[in-house]
């Protein structure tokens, strides 16, 4: 196909007042390396230079990984209205980049009111103790949440996610459910809080979960006797509970490849 065009092309030098058009070509950026959150910044890897072709060529890319921490080959390709198509390739060498992770406000399914804004407090100031993540201001997401009008960020639809992923720079999102909040009295024990919630890490890019768990916290958990060792203050059970969370996502985050292979 591609011969044939050549030579039809080739053939209208001859006829009067015809002009052919320069072949089309394509020349790729040089090789980068760059911070992998930065991966879709054109502004950063830059884009290939195009000329010749007929009418103005369509350019466009697709990411060949091959190692998710380290080398992308991007491909660029090229195409135009002849039905010329010109291929070129650049390597990206890619950067790991501590992840930005956003706490959202959780759903309220529990009897307390204020359990939700403590437990997401509480999930803020264990997450900000890690040196595995970088916890995004809590007044930051809070405005962020008020201007794009998300009111449950556990059913926020794509649209909603892309436009507070690109509002906050995020690359994961916590969102999740409190489900119970609340203290009882038992007869040995006295006063004993019980916490509950779901929570999920979403990759804000795509909103696919790379963590979710159901977590429950009893004040008289573990050995006691005669009410001797139980925790009676909510927060602070609370506290330990976040603080467990915190772990497990710290964890899970180190383990994330700089990209995911698809």
């Amino acid at each position: 196909m591609n011969r044939v065009i050549g030579l039809t092309l080739a053939g209208l030098w001859f006829l009067p007042g015809v002009v052919a058009a320069e072949p089309l070509a394509l020349e790729c950026p040089g090789q980068v390396t760059i911070p992998c959150t930065q991966r879709e910044n054109l502004d950063i890897t830059d884009r290939p230079v195009v000329s010749g072709g007929c009418g103005s060529p369509s350019v466009s890319f697709r990411d060949s990984v091959l190692a998710p921490d380290s080398l992308v080959i991007r491909i660029w390709t090229a195409s135009d209205s002849c039905g010329a198509i010109a291929v070129c390739f650049q390597a990206l060498t890619l950067t790991y980049a501590t992840p930005r992770v956003a706490v959202l406000p959780l759903e309220n399914l529990s009897s307390s009111e204020d359990g939700p804004r403590v437990l997401q407090r509480l999930l803020e100031g264990a997450l900000g103790e890690s040196t595995k993540l970088q916890l995004i201001p809590p007044a930051k997401v809070d405005d962020a949440i008020m201007r794009g009008r998300v009111r449950q960020p556990v059913l926020m639809d794509d649209d909603q996610r892309a436009r507070l992923t690109a509002a906050l720079d995020a690359q994961y999102l916590l969102v999740g459910s409190l489900l119970n909040y609340e203290t009882y009295t038992d007869q040995y024990s006295g006063p004993v809080p019980m916490i509950s919630c779901a929570l999920q890490l979403l990759r804000a890019s795509d909103g696919k979960a790379v963590w979710s768990e159901s977590l429950h916290a009893v004040g008289n958990d573990g050995e006691w006797l005669f009410g001797l060792g139980v925790e009676h203050d909510i927060t602070r059970l609370g506290r330990k509970l976040a603080g467990k969370a915190a772990g497990d996502i710290s964890g899970n985050l180190a383990g994330q490849p700089c990209i995911t292979i698809r």
